[in-house]
């Protein structure tokens, strides 16, 4: 007459996390890759959700990533790439950070290592320009030279130039 009901973990249960694999960089580009890896292999597709943060800007240093990724029914990794862009501002190596928040669909469970930061390498070099822009100056009182002083590349960063004389 009495039913009882008793819930048991499966010691089988498939975790899933996440590591960088390959760096990424403005030169060439390179695209940076993230690996997804289920413990065991599942007969269902397994579809997680991430957020994505950094240094890095989408849109700018990076195409946008979808927030989602799908290990597909019989694998056991997915991978999340990170189409580099090459940009021309001068900004030194920036982060991508993914962090995955949910499995979405599917029988795995969030594992261990649940956020991977990949670093793209930026491969723009500053450089100053500086041209005389007044031919008739002299070294004579009140006849001052004049100068042209500019960046080769945009800077994201202030960039201050001392200019001494002697």
């Amino acid at each position: 007459s009495g039913v009882a009901t008793q819930h048991l973990a499966r010691p089988d249960a498939a975790t899933v996390t996440i590591a960088n694999t390959t760096e990424g960089a403005e030169a060439g580009p390179v695209n940076g890759v993230m690996t997804v890896t289920q413990s065991s292999l599942s007969a269902t597709n397994t579809v997680l959700s991430y957020t994505v943060s950094g240094t890095a800007a989408s849109g700018t240093d990076f195409t946008a990533l979808s927030g989602t990724v799908t290990i597909l029914a019989g694998a056991t990794t997915a991978a999340i790439n990170i189409p580099v862009l090459n940009d021309l501002i001068v900004e030194g190596s920036e982060t991508v950070i993914v962090t995955l928040t949910a499995v979405t669909s599917g029988l795995a469970t969030l594992g261990g290592t649940l956020i991977a930061t990949n670093t793209i390498a930026d491969n723009d070099t500053g450089t100053i320009v500086v041209v005389n822009t007044d031919n008739a100056a002299t070294e004579a009182a009140g006849n001052t030279g004049a100068f042209t002083v500019a960046l080769g590349l945009q800077p994201s960063v202030t960039v201050t130039v001392t200019i001494g004389a002697s």
